[in-house]
């Protein structure tokens, strides 16, 4: 009885070579499982970037449709758009946002921009302009100019750009988009920005033949006569004052020496002889 136990335990045993090509078999079947797993794997990846990519780079849905301009008072809205190189309908992840800035500041307008864009499908661009003060005349030319002497534009030599004609200037070589390098004319800017602005506003002519020799003309022809960009604080009060006292009855406000301020009446005539 024993002896037929064993016998029979001994058959249903497997063989080690049984053993073997199972286990080589097991092997096999999960590596067929782990191929088809990464293989699935992969088709999941690469249809979801596809389909990103159809989203990102070629999907409406990414589509510029609203573009914002600020601070643009020298540049119509299509001249910035323009420079920037951005149009409705461009695909807000293909926008190069530091490109588009360079293009921006290309313009002698333009000081500083910054382009955003807001996800989905919104640009915003904003300049910080230079503000034209005063025109620089030139014997071919008026060049607008900046209260740092920068070059904003050319204009034709007869051009009346409505801001004070600075004249006498020997300023060289000027060219848009480079500041005048000349210390008169650095004196003349200094001198005539602090002057009130009320003062400012009737200015029409500033004559700078030299840095101690400089003149205002208003457009009513008024003639102040300022001498050197210094003591412009009390310059200033002894015009501002003068004018408020003697409005309409002097024609030269003298302040070269400060503590010395001289005026010239008008002269009125009646009949063609000059009044007593």
């Amino acid at each position: 009885m024993d002896l037929s136990r064993r016998i029979d335990q001994t058959l249903e045993q497997v063989s080690p070579v049984e053993v073997a090509r199972r286990q080589r078999e097991q092997k096999r079947a999960q590596a067929r499982r782990k191929r088809w797993g990464r293989f699935l794997i992969t088709l999941v990846v690469v249809g979801s970037l596809t389909a990103i990519g159809y989203l990102t780079y070629d999907s409406s849905i990414f589509s510029v449709k609203r573009i914002e301009v600020r601070g643009s008072r020298q540049l119509s809205r299509d001249q910035v758009l323009k420079l920037a190189g951005i149009s409705l309908g461009d695909n807000i992840f293909r926008l190069e946002m530091e490109s588009a800035q360079a293009k921006l500041t290309t313009s002698p307008w333009v000081r500083s921009a910054t382009v955003e864009r807001q996800f989905p499908a919104i640009v915003r661009i904003k300049l910080n302009e230079r503000a034209s003060v005063a025109s620089l005349s030139s014997p071919r030319a008026q060049y607008l100019i900046d209260k740092t002497g920068f070059v904003l534009a050319r204009r034709g030599p007869l051009a009346d750009s409505g801001l004070p004609l600075i004249t006498d200037v020997d300023a060289g070589t000027v060219e848009v988009g480079e500041r005048v390098k000349n210390a008169v004319l650095a004196d003349a800017l200094k001198a005539f920005l602090s002057l009130s602005p009320q003062l400012q506003r009737t200015v029409d002519t500033i004559q700078a033949p030299a840095g101690d020799k400089l003149v205002f003309i208003t457009r009513e022809g008024l003639e102040i006569d300022y001498g050197k960009a210094e003591d412009m604080e009390a310059k200033n009060e002894v015009i501002n004052r003068v004018l408020k006292e003697e409005s309409g009855k002097i024609i030269v406000i003298d302040v070269r020496v400060v503590t010395n301020p001289t005026t010239k009446p008008e002269v009125r005539k009646l009949g063609g002889v000059p009044a007593d």
